[in-house]
């Protein structure tokens, strides 16, 4: 291969053989997003096609993910075809096929004659489940199936244990994040109330979120939380609808923002041509309603806008993916404006993967944390004192630490350390030295931080927690 895989990726990719060699003949791979999924995908297709030479089949839902491992396969010179009404490059062992093309080809491709694959790789398996996808799977019973996504759960809750064996997973978000793999996350929070939105189909129904999310003032407060935590940076915005996402972008146009709105209704070349756009740096901001949620990262990207409530861990997991490719100095901004982090918990929380699905009736568990109107800090729902600044909770009659109301704060994981890291790099340093030197008061902080273009928040974190003098 071209590239050298890191330790991680050739310990799944072994795993996974292991596996095979015992008899597995279905196998969910689970890797954080960024972490390499591709990069054992890779070693999967060489090790079959060029030493076993054997046929095999990469599935994808996507053109983006389908382009993106046909570059692959081609930097690494590994010769394939791509099996659409296009490219029928039949004559070659590795091919990419759309999972489209696959519903509507895979009978006739059989019945011509072709080979059937030793291993079919279904890339984001986690949405190929439908009863079509499990017919077609099924229809290969001496295939090996290769099941890749970064979040093995469904939308509607369901298992994948009729189709998958067994699972092989990677290392989690925080132990990426430790090796440098995946980027640190600052994660925002503003309260959002839920309360009258029905559920439909395991997440909360369309109509009723696009209406509670697109109206002026709540437009208004994303732009407004935007300015003060994440302004200037590159920025993916996920939409309830595709009006919400079109009003989105206008009210940042309208704040001096560029931005554009990306949809299921544009053609494939205004789409790509938007695109372009926004990497070029033409925009600021890309909004969309789900067409961004796989396969789609931008490396500069230093802020994720949960312009929407979910109840789909997937979703949650999948959009913040966008913008978790590692930069040196990089640090991403999580800006939850649906309070979605009560319902899914930090996105760097270890979680433990299950093939069985959950139950319906199963009424969603408590958030684990409230906010410490102190030091903006997640702290554990049981807990009396805030564990980094001490901050004495009031308990109210039901036992419950009660939690302060107001805009949005900031909350984090882990310790002091990781709320201050990054701080050597010399703009930093600069303005540290600025507001030790001539600030009186938090608010003078904040004045001088924005002034020098950076966030009034930069300006709290080094009066409250460099410098550690008083909030008030």
């Amino acid at each position: 291969m071209k590239y050298k895989p890191y330790g991680y990726q050739q310990r799944v990719y072994e795993q996974v053989m292991d596996k095979i060699d015992n008899g597995e003949r279905s196998i969910i791979i689970g890797m954080a997003t960024r972490s390499g999924k591709s990069i054992v995908a890779l070693l999967l297709i060489e090790y079959f096609s060029t030493m076993l030479k054997e046929s095999v089949y990469f599935v994808g839902h996507t053109n983006i993910l389908l382009t993106q491992m046909s570059d692959d396969l081609t930097e690494n010179k590994i010769r394939h075809g791509i099996i659409a009404p296009w490219a029928p490059s039949l004559q070659y062992k590795v091919q990419v096929i759309s999972k489209d093309t696959m519903f509507n080809r895979y009978k006739k491709m059989k019945e011509s004659g072709w080979k059937n694959p030793r291993i079919i790789i279904v890339d984001e398996c986690h949405i190929s489940m439908s009863k079509r996808y499990r017919e077609i799977l099924d229809s290969y019973p001496d295939s090996i199936i290769i099941g890749l996504t970064a979040t093995i759960i469904r939308l509607d809750g369901k298992g994948f244990d009729d189709v998958y064996n067994t699972i092989v997973t990677g290392p989690s978000i925080k132990e990426l994040q430790k090796m440098e793999k995946l980027c640190p996350i600052d994660n925002y929070v503003v309260d959002f109330d839920t309360a009258g939105i029905r559920t439909s189909q395991g997440d909360y129904n369309k109509k009723d979120v696009a209406e509670r999310v697109d109206k002026p003032m709540v437009l208004k407060n994303v732009v407004k939380h935007w300015e003060l935590f994440a302004k200037g940076k590159k920025t993916l915005t996920f939409c309830a609808s595709i009006q919400h996402a079109e009003d989105m972008a206008k009210e940042f146009n309208d704040a001096g923002y560029p931005s554009v709105h990306i949809s299921s209704k544009d053609g494939r070349k205004e789409i790509k041509q938007k695109i372009d756009d926004y990497y070029s740096g033409k925009y600021i901001n890309l909004c969309s309603v789900n067409l961004f949620i796989m396969g789609f990262t931008i490396r500069d990207c230093e802020c994720i806008v949960q312009a929407r409530p979910t109840q789909s861990l997937m979703i949650y997991l999948q959009s913040l993916g966008r913008g978790m490719m590692f930069v040196i100095g990089k640090i991403l901004i999580n800006l939850d404006m649906c309070n979605n982090y009560t319902r899914h918990g930090l996105p760097d929380e270890d979680r433990i993967w299950e093939l069985k699905g959950r139950e319906k009736t199963k009424i969603q568990e408590p958030s684990k944390y409230k906010r410490c109107p102190q030091c903006f800090r997640p702290v554990k729902v049981h807990n009396r004192n805030c564990p980094w600044c001490d901050y004495e909770f009031e308990y109210t009659a039901s036992r419950i630490p009660a939690q302060k109301k107001g805009s949005l704060r900031k909350i984090e994981s882990g310790s002091v350390r990781t709320a201050v890291s990054g701080w050597s790099n010399p703009e930093n340093q600069r303005l540290l030295k600025l507001i030790a030197a001539t600030a009186k008061n938090v608010s003078d902080a904040k004045r001088i931080a924005v002034e020098a273009g950076q966030t009034s928040g930069k300006g709290w974190m080094i009066w409250t927690k460099i410098l550690k003098r008083k909030s008030y």
